[in-house]
């Protein structure tokens, strides 16, 4: 391989066309594996994509690549994806890793306060559990579901497979007591709002009301959504949520059709079209980006994806497809076989349940707790506390109304059923 072919990889990687560049560095670097640079770019761009393989690449590059790379700029660019994929765990260990080797980063010390782990995540009394950097959010995060209900039946999602989840719509003097409980409560952190949790938050009619009363609480908000429905698309660009992200799977209606039954990919695109409109007319400052679904047949799909998302001025996010609630893998996992999904879309999960849990057990240590129990609080559309984001179970045997319990009384409400299901500690990290 020749140094135009490294160039040609470069130039994809510029340009965002991430799986051309992959190939074309591996290609590289299958020839001349200890090509710093080539191992280098390599690593940013699997880390860009929240890919922690990319660690692999980057670490012998840096050590390597005194006289061809920028260590102190290289090292903060390792340092600033992962943080912004929320890798604080993983930061943290590489900032401790630079300096085991003499090396700094450029604001290395603001990049260690950054990583570092807040006082918060404490662990939990009486238990012990230690807590680590969120994934899911570098914030505290309230799931609350203001719809109960999708209009979707996907057979990843206990909706798709019939759960007998509450059906409704969040009343606004619930929803605006809510967040008033969530700010009297005063964490040392500023939580996060989340407007979905199984539900699709765009059937709600007065969406839009609702973000600006998180606004107005002086919190953020998140809204995830299908994008379906076209008839409320410029008022929620008008109340200009913090983020939004539309999930999909694939921009072919034969792959679109498995995945989100019920869907029509054509309506989701024309959407995503009005969305992008709507967004430049009412100048929102939201940040919107595609989350797209990667299964075995639809990750030929990335490029096309991430070229329509580009198109419109929105991010790109793949993550690879799992099943959801929690007791849904369970069962899965109990029986052997993945009955539990539709036919024939568990033979296209990139990994199975049980691979999954097999990796887990191999590098769990016991001593964690799960992070979907110990940063998020998972709120129904009646104001009820379900046990976590990750399980329709309910908290107790007894309904929850959130506005009745402090945050550290449902915290420890639910520590007898962590132990007695042991759901979190199966199956999440």
């Amino acid at each position: 391989m020749t140094v135009a072919n490294l160039d040609l990889a470069v130039q994809a990687h510029q340009a965002g066309r991430w799986p051309e560049a992959e190939g074309l560095y591996r290609a590289y670097l299958a020839v001349r594996p200890d090509e710093p640079v080539a191992g280098y770019n390599l690593g940013i761009l699997l880390l860009g994509q929240a890919r922690l393989e990319g660690l692999s690449w980057v670490r012998p590059a840096l050590l390597s690549g005194g006289s061809r790379l920028d260590l102190a700029a290289a090292s903060a660019s390792v340092v600033q994806a992962l943080l912004a994929h929320q890798y604080k765990d993983h930061a943290d260990q590489f900032v401790q890793w630079l300096e085991r080797h003499d090396l700094k980063a450029l604001e290395h010390a603001a990049l260690r306060v950054r990583a570092a782990l807040p006082g918060y995540l404490q662990p939990l009394a009486p238990t012990g559990l230690r807590r680590y950097h969120p994934i899911e959010s570098s914030r505290y995060v309230y799931a609350i579901d203001v719809v109960g209900g999708c209009n979707l039946r996907c057979p990843t999602c206990p909706v798709g497979q019939g759960a007998a989840l509450p059906k409704g719509l969040m009343q606004r003097d619930l929803f605006q007591a809510i967040l008033q409980k969530i700010v009297q409560e005063n964490f040392p952190h500023c939580p996060d709002i989340w407007l979905f949790n199984w539900g699709e938050p765009l059937l709600h009619p007065q969406l839009g009301a609702l973000i600006g009363d998180v606004r107005h609480a002086g919190l953020t908000s998140m809204v995830s959504s299908n994008l379906h429905h076209s008839d409320r698309i410029d008022e929620l660009m008008q109340a200009n949520p913090d983020r939004m992200k539309v999930s999909l799977s694939s921009l072919r209606q034969e792959a679109y059709a498995q995945t989100h039954v019920r869907g029509d990919i054509d309506r989701v695109k024309a959407n995503l079209q009005l969305l992008a409109q709507a967004r430049d007319r009412h100048k929102a400052t939201t940040e919107i980006w595609i989350g797209h679904h990667l299964y075995r047949h639809t990750l030929q799909d990335q490029q096309q994806v991430q070229d329509f998302a580009v198109s419109l001025g929105f991010g790109y996010v793949p993550s690879t497809a799992i099943v959801a609630p929690i007791e849904t893998a369970l069962r899965m996992l109990s029986s052997g076989a993945d009955s539990w999904v539709a036919e024939p879309l568990h033979a296209q999960l990139l990994t199975a349940p049980a691979e999954i849990s097999a990796h887990l057990k191999a590098h769990r240590s016991g001593s964690f707790d799960c992070e979907l129990r110990f940063n998020m609080t998972s709120i129904q559309y009646n104001g009820c506390v379900t046990l976590c984001c990750g399980t329709t179970q309910d908290l107790s045997s007894e309904p929850v109304a959130f506005l009745e319990h402090s945050h550290a009384a449902l915290e420890q409400k639910n520590i007898p059923i962590l132990f007695a299901v042991s759901a979190c500690r199966t199956t999440c990290t």
